[in-house]
């Protein structure tokens, strides 16, 4: 597993008095790029296709060439965070309260998101999309509650951060313009990705051009 500097250090949830191990937490991102070079994650080009994240996207592909290679690593990294087994259903405990994760200032701050990283590492994290796409919203809520009990964090320790690692900030009249996009869309926090960009879409065609470049950001 090759390494990287690491800025963040979250701590399981109980804090055993010794035996302490560590962990390097990597995102689907950084795993991607090692097995497909100059691959660079793309919202919008999911959205194009359809899905939701680029992780998806390429899970909706059962004949994707990197999908093994990529399991491989994921399934190094459950191990490793405590999920044993085949299928890595069996959920160690005590491995997970003596382990010390070591990851990037970006992967800790969006852990809070649903989908991404957080649930790409949980073993059950392809029941959870099947019944998502489904729309087996009981079992979806089940597998999301499962998979955000296990992989939560106590504490977040900081090395050397900035303020750009902790939040984003946006001119005042781009955020605004969003504001109004936002308000003219009925429903819009509901709608999918790619709802969401028709929508950005046909919105700046009537007046937002200008900001076009800044609100792909947000």
């Amino acid at each position: 597993m090759g390494l990287h500097p690491l800025e963040s250090v979250a701590l399981s949830r109980r804090t055993p008095e010794k035996g302490f191990r560590g962990a390097v937490l990597r995102s689907f991102d950084e795993v991607f790029r090692e097995v497909v070079p100059g691959f660079r994650s793309s919202a919008e080009r999911a959205a194009r296709n359809g899905y939701s994240s680029e992780i998806e996207a390429v899970y909706a592909d059962p004949g994707c060439a990197q999908l093994e290679v990529i399991n491989r690593h994921r399934h190094q990294i459950q191990y490793e965070l405590g999920w044993l087994g085949d299928r890595g259903y069996s959920f160690d405990r005590t491995i997970r309260d003596s382990t010390v994760i070591f990851t990037t200032h970006g992967l800790v701050q969006n852990w809070f998101h649903p989908g991404g990283t957080r649930y790409w590492l949980h073993p059950r994290f392809e029941e959870w999309l099947y019944a998502r796409n489904d729309l087996d919203h009981t079992t979806e809520r089940l597998i999301r509650g499962q998979i955000q009990h296990e992989t939560q964090f106590s504490w977040v320790l900081h090395d050397e951060c900035s303020v750009a690692d902790l939040l984003t900030i946006h001119p005042r009249e781009t955020v605004d313009w969003v504001h109004k996009l936002i308000a003219s869309v009925p429903n819009f926090k509901t709608l999918g990705m790619m709802a969401r960009l028709e929508a950005f879409e046909s919105y700046r065609k009537d007046g937002g051009q200008s900001h076009l470049a800044k609100c792909s950001a947000l």
